[in-house]
This record gives C-alpha cells, structure tokens and sequence, in this order.
C-alpha cells in the first residue's frame, strides 16, 4: 500500500495536470475531420483561397486531424458561428468541439527520472504491472469477425465521421450502433437469413442502408484487407437543408417542452447568431414521436427552462399540442436571451414527420427542433 505521503504527493501531481488541461481547454468550430494530415492540410488551403480563416490541428484522442474556422473561451460565440456556417456554407456537418489539441503526435522525450522514496518507486512498479496485466486481459481478441464500415464524402472521397446502425431485420425495435470508420466485432446474428440490415447515420448527409450477409461478407460489397478485416466502403451524399439549420444536441425531456441541461450551449449560440445578424427571422419547427395524446409537461411559472420543477405545469393534450408548447420554450428562451420577439414565429408538426418508428430505440430522436431562417431585408 502508499503511504499518506506518497498518496498525497500523487493526488497534487493529477490535480495540477487536470487544472492545467481544463484551463487549455477551448471551443472551437469544426469544419472537417481526417485521417491523413494531408488532407486537413487541403482543405484548411482551399479555405485560404477562399479569405476565410482556418487552422488544422491533432485531436490525440481520436487522432483525427481537425480543420477549424474560430475558436473562443466562450460556448455561446462557438455555436453561433458553427450555426451560421452549416446555414450559409457548404458545411453543413459543421460542429463544436471542446478541448484541446496537439499539432503534430506526440514524440517520446527522454526526462530524469523524479525519485521521492525507493519504496515508493517499488510500490508504483507493482501498480504499473498490474495494470498492464489488466490491459491484457482488456485487448483480448472479441468474439465474432471484424468489420469495418467507411463512410466517405461522394463528392470528394474524404471520410466522413458517423453511426452504423445494425439491425436484424428491417421492422427490428433493438439495434446495435457503432462508430463508422473504426473495427467492430460482429457475432452471427440470430436470425434465419444470418444478415443484418445495415444503415448509415451522419448529421448532413442522407441515409444509406443495405443488407449484410454475414456468413459471406465480401457478396454484400465488402473486401478483405491484409489483416483479415471486411472493409465496407459507403459513399454518402449530403443533404440539402437549404436555409433550416440542424441542431446537434437540443432536446427535451420525455413528453415535456423542457430542455434538457445539454440544450443550453446551442439554444444561446441560436440566440447569439441571431443578435449578430438582426435581420434574422426564424420559423421554428417543432417535431414529437408518436401521434398519441398523452400527459404533457411545460414550464408554467417555474423559471428553469432545464430542469423539471414543482411549479412546473400539467395537462392532456395531442402531439401538435406539445409540439406547440416545445416551439414555445424555444421562443420564450430567445426572448429571455434579448431576441425580439416579432423575429420568432412557432410551427407546430405533431408527429406527421417522425425520424424513426415510434418504438425504436432512437425514437426520441423525434423530439426535435429544426430552425427555418428567412433573411430579412
């Protein structure tokens, strides 16, 4: 075991190296994501030749070159600008990223050993080859073959960063959903045609899906690599928002119109976007799953648009009712925010337009805002 001392002297040792990270730590607008330097390098020229700002760095964790137009202490400005970009760029997949980054991987450097105590060094050897001996036992091959599924831009060829939805069957309530572009390990689905139904998912671009035949991959379009993995490659096609912008992360608790606490970053970006430009009008859609009456919760007098409260309103109504009630919050919360209110207007759509079936295990991807942006003269 450490002793009090030594325990100390590694607790101060983290903290200081966890304040020193979150204080580097910043929002930035990110435009695209890459595998190869190069490519980052490409597009953060072409956004050069464009007089527009950009800079590419390492993001470690993932080790992803990112491109980047603007970065801020702030979250509000982030979102403002990654918000006015996907509604009058080509960007359309533009998002927020927080942190920090590297702009080149990390070299190893020789450093002087720090010796507090021998037993101390002893103890820690000990804990080291534990935890070696558990990151064995962690990286044991998984069961099942390796797949992976690379999305890429059909115009340009350039990976895209998305979900692989997986599903049994087409009617199929439960699925499976990884990252595109990385291995996973799939096992025999339990079905009798031994397949999975596969389908893309990527925030601006269109949907794809096609039938997996797992017990022989390679007739369903996919390839073996020199390390035995089946490659699928899927070229995707961006959509067309025209002037709607997307959001990424603004939603609500279940049949309520209350935010939930991670909504706040990019409804205060919408409201920032919309002071820089004043002649911004908005139309803001509102979508729910299922077209049901239900027991429905708003804000009434409470004054927290994040979290449920006692003062908080209840009633029975019909999806367009809630629906009416989630545009509302958007527009009491811009209003809260300094935006005029004549700039906002509420379209209630019930669920005629749902996402995914009611009793998918996405389905709460129904409760969605989508904002319309009419430009003013």
């Amino acid at each position: 075991m450490l002793t009090r001392w030594s325990t100390l002297v590694v607790f101060l040792f983290l903290l200081n190296q966890l304040q020193a990270q979150t204080a580097d730590e910043k929002f930035y607008v990110v435009v695209g994501a890459f595998k190869v330097k190069q490519n980052a390098i490409n597009l953060t020229n072409k956004l050069h030749n464009s007089n527009e700002q950009a800079t590419w760095k390492l993001n470690t964790n993932r080790q992803l070159y990112y491109v980047y137009i603007f970065e801020s202490d702030e979250s509000k400005k982030a979102y403002a600008k990654a918000l006015y970009t996907r509604l009058n760029t080509s960007y359309k997949d533009t998002w927020v990223f927080k942190g920090k980054f590297e702009t080149e991987l990390p070299t190893q450097t020789e450093q002087e050993p720090i010796v507090i105590q021998e037993k101390i060094s002893k103890e820690m050897d000990t804990l080291v080859q534990q935890a070696n001996n558990q990151l064995k036992e962690t990286l044991a091959k998984p069961k099942g073959k390796p797949f992976r599924f690379v999305f890429r831009n059909i115009s340009n060829a350039e990976l895209v960063n998305g979900k692989v939805v997986l599903l049994e069957n087409t009617k199929a309530i439960e699925q499976e959903i990884y990252n595109s572009n990385e291995i996973v390990y799939l096992e025999t689905p339990n079905n009798k045609s031994k397949s999975y139904f596969i389908v893309t998912q990527a925030p601006g671009y269109i949907e794809e899906s096609f039938q997996l035949d797992f017990l022989q991959p390679v007739k369903s379009g996919g390839k073996i690599d020199s390390t035995g993995v089946f490659v699928f490659e899927l070229n995707l096609e961006k959509v067309k928002l025209g002037d709607y912008i997307e959001f990424h992360h603004l939603s609500f608790f279940n049949n309520t119109a209350i935010f939930k606490p991670e909504s706040q970053a990019e409804l205060d970006g919408l409201a920032e976007m919309l002071k820089d430009n004043p002649k911004y009008k908005i139309a803001i859609h509102a979508h729910c799953n299922g077209k049901g009456r239900r027991d429905i919760v708003s804000r009434g007098m409470s004054v927290d648009f994040f979290m449920p409260h006692a003062d908080n309103h209840k009633e029975h109504g019909s999806a367009k009712r809630l629906t009416e009630l989630m545009g509302e919050a958007v527009k009491d919360y811009l209003i809260t925010q300094g935006i005029e209110g004549n700039r906002i207007k509420v379209k209630p759509e019930g669920a005629i337009f749902m996402i995914y079936p009611q009793n998918n295990s996405r389905a709460d991807k129904n409760n969605r805002i989508e904002i319309e942006v009419t430009r003013g003269k």
